[in-house]
């Protein structure tokens, strides 16, 4: 039977990956390409700003002026978001599917570990979504049982009539754990396929653009 909703990350997914756009910023720094990542998973403080920004604990200006001196000395923190995310470009072929599937009847539900609201601007989220729920907005984030649990609820559906889209293993991990199918996104070429079985529509780029 064909799965009747689609949950789907943000970045790198329905834009380009979102590590190639933290390290042009970075070489704009005089930095290491993988700093910021490294980061990430190296500095236990820069973890914490993460998951604090990305739940909404802490606002998007604190998250700036305390990551700015882990990145570097000259790294200015005033518009630190933006830089990073400022090469960030959109993959209209995932967008197109996304659309052509809710054209179908699919419900569809964008599931976004949010930082800041600037990287969504330009998004058509009335064309694309059903639901659009960023975790700083629900004080949750993925990969919680009680983030995919919720756009579950939002969908009207149980995990086994889901499919779940993301970038990450982890997350993709997470959404399993509630019964929903999950394709690990790396190419538009190898998930609109997938995307395309799961649901029984057919899929081509430009097919929701032409409809509109």
């Amino acid at each position: 039977m064909a799965a009747r909703a689609l949950v789907i990350d943000f970045g790198g997914v329905l834009t380009g990956p979102v590590g190639a756009s933290f390290g042009d910023f970075c070489r704009s720094q005089g930095l290491p390409e993988s700093r910021f990542v490294d980061l990430l998973v190296r500095e236990p403080a820069a973890g914490r700003l993460l998951i604090g920004v990305e739940k909404g604990e802490i606002s998007l200006a604190e998250f700036e002026r305390g990551m700015a001196p882990l990145l570097g000395p000259s790294v200015p923190a005033d518009g630190l978001v933006r830089g990073l995310t400022a090469t960030l470009q959109p993959d209209q072929v995932m967008r197109d599917a996304v659309a052509t599937l809710r054209l179908h009847g699919v419900r569809t539900v964008l599931l976004s570990n949010s930082l800041g609201r600037d990287p969504y601007a330009g998004l058509d989220c009335e064309r694309l979504f059903d639901h659009v729920l960023l975790s700083e907005d629900l004080g949750l984030r993925k990969p919680s049982n009680a983030i995919y649990a919720h756009a579950l609820e939002v969908a009207g559906v149980d995990g086994a009539d889901a499919v779940f889209v993301d970038d990450l293993d982890r997350n993709c991990a997470g959404a399993e754990r509630l019964g929903m199918r999950a394709i690990l996104h790396r190419d538009a070429a190898t998930t609109v396929p997938q995307l395309a079985a799961a649901f029984a529509v057919p899929l081509t780029a430009g097919a929701a653009s032409a409809s509109h």
